[in-house]
């Protein structure tokens, strides 16, 4: 399936097929990214799916910029791999599942798999994976120049692990769909309260349940 400056594979995935009968359908998205990281950027992409969206990014950040991609189904994990390797591309893939503490857990395997949740009772699973915080990951990062989260309700616990994270990150591109937040005793009210209260604002809703905030400026 070829996109700008890059080609993913057709697997067997909800964001593949919908890239395939409509080749556009990213397009908000890569505005976006394209708006806000140049060359030499750092991008980090939590809930990478298939990795359409670091591909793309790292077509923008270049061979000096860096591009970081977490996905946490083990079957779509290997899809991202195969995407990056096909490309050619330099991105640090991590095979993780991101909370606000580090535990055992598990996912979803829908047929929808752009909308896989966290299983955090796992007593009925095979499908154990390692929950880590985003900080752990994100430790040796000097700056991050806009950040990704789309992890379908398990938002707010993802910021909760990601404090230090927040503080050196320019630009928040977050989805949060309330009914899905729900899920997991929380609100898009509270999401929102935590990242303004991590010193953002919000800067426009790019489209239905995507957020863009904004780092204050203090100086």
């Amino acid at each position: 399936i070829k996109q700008e400056k890059f080609i993913i594979r057709f697997f067997p995935s909800s964001i593949s097929t919908t890239l395939w009968f409509d080749k556009n359908y990213s397009e908000d998205d890569y505005k976006t990214i394209k708006k806000f990281i140049k060359k030499g950027a750092t991008f980090v992409d939590v809930g990478a799916n298939i990795g359409h969206l670091s591909l793309y990014a790292k077509t923008c950040v270049g061979n000096e910029g860096k591009v970081i991609a977490i996905e946490g189904n083990s079957k779509i994990f290997k899809f991202l791999k195969e995407n990056i390797k096909i490309n050619n591309f330099e991105i640090d893939a991590y095979f993780n599942l991101i909370g606000n503490e580090e535990k055992k857990v598990s996912i979803q395997n829908r047929k929808a798999d752009d909308m896989n949740q966290v299983l955090e009772n796992i007593y009925d699973n095979d499908n154990i994976i390692n929950m880590v915080t985003l900080d752990s990951i994100c430790t040796n990062l000097e700056t991050i120049d806009l950040l990704k989260i789309d992890v379908e309700g398990y938002e707010y616990n993802v910021l909760q692990g990601a404090t230090k994270t927040l503080e050196k990150t320019k630009i928040l591109m977050i989805e949060i769909i309330n009914d899905l937040a729900k899920d997991f005793g929380n609100s898009f009210i509270e999401t929102k309260g935590l990242i303004i209260s991590s010193g953002f604002k919000l800067e426009n809703n790019e489209n239905e349940n995507n957020y863009i905030f904004k780092k204050n400026n203090k100086n």
